[in-house]
């Protein structure tokens, strides 16, 4: 024999929920973008996000495409050494995704052998 157990959720006051009444959702913070920048990341010295190329007023995430190279970074202000394999690695191809404020201003990165376009683009909160 088997058995069907169905289970109902309920908000808080006991009303059920359901398509048309739905449990609500608060601290979503609504993300629209603010900029976008295009650098190069080289072998020679560390790059940032600052200066020319910080990152607009309001900036909390970053997303960084990578093209042409590999590039190792930290997000907490340390310059990376590619030569000894120091750093976190984003290859060529793939997108890095910076959180916060606090991982956008530590940003540091060196391209680990040729010179590597950064496609950046900004978002913050509406």
């Amino acid at each position: 024999m088997r058995r069907t157990v169905a289970a109902v959720l309920k908000t808080s006051d006991g009303t059920p929920i359901s398509p048309t009444n739905t449990l609500p959702i608060t601290g979503v913070k609504t993300q629209v973008p603010l900029g976008n920048n295009t650098l190069t990341i080289i072998n020679a010295s560390a790059t940032s996000l600052s200066g020319a190329d910080a990152p607009p007023a309001g900036a909390e995430i970053a997303v960084i495409g990578i093209e042409g190279g590999n590039v190792r970074f930290w997000l907490d202000g340390t310059i990376p050494d590619p030569s000894l394999k120091k750093g976190l690695v984003v290859a060529a191809g793939q997108s890095l995704v910076l959180e916060n404020a606090t991982e956008i201003s530590g940003f540091q990165a060196k391209a680990e052998t040729v010179d590597v376009t950064c496609n950046i683009q900004y978002f913050g909160g509406a």
